[in-house]
């Protein structure tokens, strides 16, 4: 039986988006108190095998520790807006009136993923993180833009 979507939050697009987004947002904050899980809703399992675990209590990595400070409004400003668009883009495609346009948000949400990778990527070549964590977020996004492309292929049949 297929579970009926009754709000943005029912769909398991967004809830990895989301928790993609507070993995990047917390791995840049310097002095603030990191989201680590404690309070996230036990429901929100995402296809990456749950909570990630950089988000799990104790857990959290700083994969941005080793940014400058004067990228905080570079790479980091960037990471930070390319990856709230994907689980935002999927939001207001949600709240569009067609499937039409729900399909158009969602590719903007992909191509908002293919951002991220970028950042994660330029990030990486300016020796800002290591090459396994790279490699650990890259699969995360890359997991997240296949689930997208699912969904808009199985809209697309409707």
């Amino acid at each position: 039986m297929k579970q009926q979507i009754k709000k943005f939050e029912d769909l398991r697009i967004w809830q990895d988006s989301h928790l993609l987004t507070i993995e990047i947002y917390n791995s840049i904050q310097e002095h603030s108190a990191v989201y680590c899980g404690d309070e996230l809703n036990a429901d929100m399992s995402s296809s990456f095998g749950g909570i990630p675990r950089s988000l799990e209590r104790g857990g959290c990595h700083k994969i941005t520790k080793k940014f400058p400070k004067d990228e905080l409004y570079g790479v980091i400003s960037q990471l930070r807006r390319a990856s709230s668009s994907v689980p935002a883009n999927i939001v207001e495609g949600f709240y569009r009136h067609s499937t039409k346009e729900l399909i158009n948000f969602l590719f903007n949400a992909r191509g908002s993923t293919g951002e991220v990778i970028y950042f994660l990527l330029l990030s990486k070549d300016l020796g800002y993180i290591d090459q396994e964590r790279y490699i650990k977020m890259r699969e995360k996004c890359e997991l997240l833009a296949m689930s997208i492309n699912a969904l808009i292929n199985s809209l697309n049949k409707k």
